[in-house]
């Protein structure tokens, strides 16, 4: 094996002429690589897949016409917006496209402002600037918001649209579910435009929930909020054992210390009762939680 490796050392290496002609063939190769790499890219076979697609149809002149090939682009600056979609979802603005089956070639549905306006990765999540569907569709170890599911679409929408709109029914109904379900009377839910969604009765906040309870009540509560308290409006999701760790676990782990800290109520014995606060009779049978919590109940 030795023998073999310095006579291929001697053969390419030998001396400065056979060093040379090696180096350069090298060189060729490497900077063949970069054009074959983008010959062979992911995108290019998107868009010869749409012209093969096209070319059977009998608009085929007019389609052809409005292609592009290459990498497309719209960037927003102010926005910070780069989105290279385009490149592959090559149907967009195209209206005889609307019934296609492939998702990539079809047309966009009606929205009430332009396809250039806004980008894409503002309504549809995902990772506008990269130019492969791995990288573009799906969280990455250097990108952590992938495309939204088709079921989700319609929470895009509510970034700028804090009214109910008439083409968004889920949006509109989980708007209702929030109000309805007094969710905001435990979380704080921040609008697009900053502002956030108060109630009127001003209930505490879940900022300092460490000072007022431990991490195993919210585990408890998380797991089934009714078999604590069976008014409770917040729904049972039905979270597994690690899920429901998990959650209670970031939960105290995002709590803030109130300052000044809640200071402990010592009662002094040698105080005289007060005679129109009746007979105090300790509470019995659902342990000292139940004191603690009774009046934070969702």
């Amino acid at each position: 094996m030795k023998n073999t490796l310095k006579s291929l050392w001697r053969f390419f290496f030998g001396d400065s002429a056979r060093a040379f002609g090696s180096a350069s063939i090298v060189l060729l190769v490497l900077l063949a690589i970069a054009p074959a790499k983008n010959y062979f890219s992911q995108w290019r076979h998107y868009q010869n897949q749409y012209l093969h697609f096209i070319r059977g149809r009998a608009d085929a002149v007019t389609m052809e016409r409005h292609f592009q090939g290459g990498i497309q682009q719209i960037w927003i600056p102010e926005q910070q917006v780069t989105d290279r979609c385009t490149t592959c979802h090559l149907g967009l603005k195209e209206a005889s496209l609307a019934d296609v089956s492939a998702v990539a070639f079809r047309k966009h549905p009606v929205i009430p402002h332009s396809l250039t306006e806004f980008g894409c990765t503002t309504c549809h999540r995902g990772q506008g600037a990269a130019t492969t569907l791995q990288e573009a569709h799906n969280a990455t170890e250097q990108w952590e918001q992938p495309l939204l599911p088709a079921k989700y679409i319609e929470s895009g929408c509510g970034q700028c649209h804090l009214e109910n709109q008439t083409g968004t029914p889920f949006l509109n109904q989980g708007r209702r579910l929030i109000s309805a379900s007094g969710c905001t009377h435990c979380h704080t839910i921040k609008q697009p435009d900053g502002t956030y969604i108060v109630p009127d009765d001003d209930p505490p906040s879940l900022k300092h929930i460490a000072d007022k309870t431990t991490r195993e009540w919210v585990y408890a509560w998380i797991k089934d909020p009714q078999a604590y308290a069976s008014t409770a409006t917040m729904p049972n999701y039905h979270f597994s054992d690690d899920d429901a760790r998990d959650i209670s676990a970031f939960v105290i782990a995002q709590s803030t210390p109130l300052e000044p800290p809640i200071q402990p109520v010592k009662a002094d014995a040698n105080a005289a009762a007060d005679p129109a606060a009746g007979e105090v009779t300790p509470r019995r049978g659902r342990g000292q939680d139940a004191d603690r919590h009774e009046a934070c109940r969702a």
